[in-house]
């Protein structure tokens, strides 16, 4: 190895490790406040360990600026963390998720639009393909109406903020009928997670989990279906 390689990987060592105490405070200061940080999750800090073997500080310097800069803008609670961290490492079922809009009490009294959530927890989630009416004929893939979360980048972007919507419908699909790509193992397999109703489909309400919430202030919450349903015109943000 030559003189000028051994200088680089001690600076870009020394360099990690000023980042990776930077890391631990925010970690530190997470916790104090109930939030979850995206250095939390489990295959995120396998990446940045990976980067750490390899002396990439470029690399590392990337994952670490993503880490803090989520931490900022997608404050989530410590349990919606925990979930999030559990059903993504579920060997048996795959995560995914679909946004929406909830509205306040007074919102949901207004409008009928703002009850979507309480309607995809009671009724299910429709997929309507590429269909902004519903009238479609063929089954449509989970992925025109859900994201699988496969990693941190899906974790980026279950609570990242996109079109005003203030909801994440999370969603559990056993690997006996879908693969990580949400793809049917078997055509007998969309019949397990739709039902039908006309021509439009719904993903049946036993598949969704619940929804996590962002409210005006403070730290995004997980709520269950049942939780949701229970508190059906009630002010739940």
């Amino acid at each position: 190895m030559a003189l000028r390689e051994i200088v680089n990987r001690i600076k870009s060592g020394k360099k990690i490790g000023e980042l990776k105490n930077k890391i631990d405070l925010i970690i530190m200061n997470a916790q104090r406040d109930n939030r979850f940080s995206l250095f939390e999750f489990p295959d995120f800090q396998e990446t940045l360990s990976k980067c750490e073997r390899l002396g990439d500080l470029k690399s590392y310097q990337l994952f670490y600026d993503i880490g803090s800069n989520w931490d900022k803008y997608c404050n989530i609670s410590r349990e919606t963390g925990e979930i999030l961290c559990k059903y993504m490492q579920d060997p048996n079922n795959v995560l995914a998720i679909h946004r929406t809009f909830v509205g306040s009490i007074e919102e949901r009294e207004r409008a009928k639009s703002s009850k979507m959530l309480d309607a995809i927890m009671e009724e299910g989630l429709v997929n309507n393909g590429h269909s902004m009416q519903g009238l479609i004929t063929a089954v449509p893939h989970l992925s025109l109406t859900t994201t699988p979360v496969r990693d941190f980048g899906g974790i980026i972007n279950t609570v990242a903020p996109y079109k005003g919507n203030n909801a994440v419908v999370l969603l559990l699909f056993p690997k006996d009928y879908v693969d990580k790509k949400l793809d049917f193992k078997d055509p007998s397999c969309a019949n397990i997670i739709y039902k039908k109703e006309g021509n439009i489909h719904y993903i049946k309400p036993e598949y969704i989990l619940g929804a996590i919430i962002k409210p005006k202030e403070g730290l995004s919450n997980f709520y269950s279906r049942d939780q949701i349903i229970s508190t059906k015109n009630k002010e739940v943000i």
